[in-house]
């Protein structure tokens, strides 16, 4: 399977793909495993304060 990296961590104030709403909530995400196949990477799940969408974006990496 070949998947997309990404994208980066876009900061406190991110702005929502869909509504274009400034601000999104962050969670950690860890990686998946199904029948010892990888699902998903760990990742940030964000989401949007106004409407609530979500999206994925890569972990922040370190200062």
């Amino acid at each position: 399977m070949n998947r997309q990296p990404l994208p980066p961590y876009s900061g406190d104030d991110a702005e929502c793909p869909k509504c274009s709403n400034l601000g999104a909530y962050t969670a950690w995400q860890p990686a998946e495993k199904l029948g010892g196949h990888q699902l998903t990477e760990e990742h940030l799940r964000r989401e949007c304060k106004r409407c609530n969408y979500r999206w994925k974006e890569a972990l922040n990496p370190p200062a």
